[in-house]
């Protein structure tokens, strides 16, 4: 991860990451940290116990000085090969042929034609860090160190990057208490979601019932005017009923 991340952003800071414009993808700079990985004989047994900064200078070696990339392929299947592109028509047009592992006989990158851009760009990294090793190996033996970074030599960081970092450095710890707990932000999430959903069915029981208490009135009303005549207290009905009797 750390050799296709460091060769990525090398890629990204020269412009040469985008497949649109002829550039290599990450998918396929992954793949082909892959086979260098798989192509290395003290990398299939113990690859925790790797120098890493070792293995980025193998990887611009390997494919920006030894690699040929008009008639060799890279495969990812079954252990890992390079093969020949005579073998598959389909490939051979490619500059650039890396075999899909998803799909077999598959070319990934047949968008890079830029490629021999890029091999250069690796190149250049090479003789590079090859230099800078060599020299800091000089250096101290003489007893002088280096005040850069043998990675600086090719990647560079921005200072608006530096100076963020310095004050995320400084300010988190005192931002961190004033921000809520994850476990406390889950609990208010699940007590509002609660709340709209009792809210939706309060909402959704009004708009089944349009008249509210109309029926109760409707049943007062009948009770009051029901047709049998009603009667005084001294036993007597009333006078509209005994005139309407009549």
């Amino acid at each position: 991860a750390v050799v296709s991340t460091q060769s990525g952003h090398y890629g990204r800071e020269r412009h040469l990451n985008e497949v649109f414009m002829g550039g290599l993808g990450s998918y396929c700079l992954t793949l082909m940290v892959v086979s260098l990985l798989q192509n290395t004989p003290r990398c299939t047994k113990r690859l925790e116990h790797q120098n890493l900064g070792v293995l980025l200078i193998e990887f611009f070696e390997l494919f920006g000085v030894r690699f040929n990339y008009a008639s060799t392929g890279i495969r990812i299947c079954n252990g890992g090969s390079f093969f020949n592109k005579d073998e598959c028509s389909e490939m051979k047009t490619s500059i650039l042929c890396i075999e899909d592992p998803c799909q077999p006989g598959h070319d990934i990158a047949r968008g890079s034609y830029c490629i021999y851009v890029v091999k250069e760009a690796f190149k250049k990294a090479y003789y590079w860090l090859k230099r800078v090793v060599l020299s800091n190996a000089i250096q101290c033996n003489q007893g002088y160190l280096m005040t850069d970074s043998i990675l600086g030599t090719i990647i560079k960081v921005d200072t608006s990057i530096v100076e963020y970092r310095n004050w995320i450095a400084k300010n988190w710890h005192q931002l961190s208490y004033k921000l809520p707990h994850p476990e406390d932000f889950v609990l208010n999430y699940l007590q509002q979601s609660r709340l709209k959903i009792n809210n939706k069915k309060t909402q959704n029981s009004q708009q089944t019932d349009p008249w509210p208490g109309k029926n109760s009135e409707l049943s007062d009303t009948s009770t009051d005017c029901s047709p049998v005549a009603s009667s005084n207290d001294d036993g007597t009905t009333d006078e509209s009923s005994s005139d309407g009797s009549v």
